[in-house]
């Protein structure tokens, strides 16, 4: 799916891409590629689901609405060779530690990058001829340290008339709103609300709210 900002002019053409097959990383690469793109100008529109469903029902909308002239990319390569010219790079998440990927959603936004998995990034940087910015597999061993880390370094970077908190029990569908948060850049991450499940990850949760409330 695509989201329009309010503060952007109606785009005249849109790239459609449908990533539905994808694995959950090219989804990640693809949504991140549309956030860098469509936070100039919103003109590509991802389809992450079967025909019948919302994504096309809003395509729709928006094509009849606006009077779009629409183009259907092949694949995920097709877009990347499209757009080579908007992103710097890759930002490589950790497979086995989830909390990497707000991380990297963060640094997609700041350093214009496109975030990959270490089993797709060759392929990527041999497509684009774009070199690897960040790497954060095995930086961290926990959430913890990867949020602590995140707020040392990143918060006073981001947006904070805005959190997202990123639910673990819900993680591949809030994919699709990669290029919201690319747009506006809040501070991501992705902790338990359930103190009962894990009172330290909650203590992060709770101390990350108090930095938004101004302490």
């Amino acid at each position: 799916m695509g989201l329009l900002s309010v503060d952007m002019p109606p785009p005249k053409n849109l790239d459609v891409i449908y990533v539905g097959g994808e694995s959950l990383s090219r989804k990640l690469t693809a949504a991140s590629l549309q956030g860098l793109v469509n936070r100039r100008l919103p003109r590509v529109y991802l389809l992450f689901n079967e025909p019948l469903d919302s994504d096309y029902k809003w395509l729709e909308t928006y094509i009849s609405g606006y009077g779009l002239e629409v183009s259907y990319l092949k694949n995920l390569e097709e877009f990347v060779r499209k757009y080579v010219d908007i992103f710097q790079g890759f930002t490589i998440y950790d497979p086995q530690l989830l909390q990497s990927i707000p991380i990297a959603i963060m640094l997609s936004a700041l350093d214009n990058t496109l975030i990959a998995s270490p089993e797709d990034v060759d392929e990527l940087m041999e497509l684009s001829g774009k070199p690897i910015v960040n790497n954060f597999v095995g930086r961290w061993k926990n959430s913890l340290d990867a949020v602590e880390w995140s707020l040392k370094n990143l918060w006073p970077e981001t947006n904070h008339n805005l959190v997202a908190s990123m639910p673990l029990d819900r993680f591949p569908h809030v994919i699709q709103i990669t290029d919201f948060l690319i747009l506006k850049q809040p501070f991501t991450f992705m902790l338990s609300v359930l103190p009962d499940k894990d009172p330290e990850e909650f203590a992060m949760f709770d101390k990350v709210l108090s930095m938004c409330r101004g302490g």
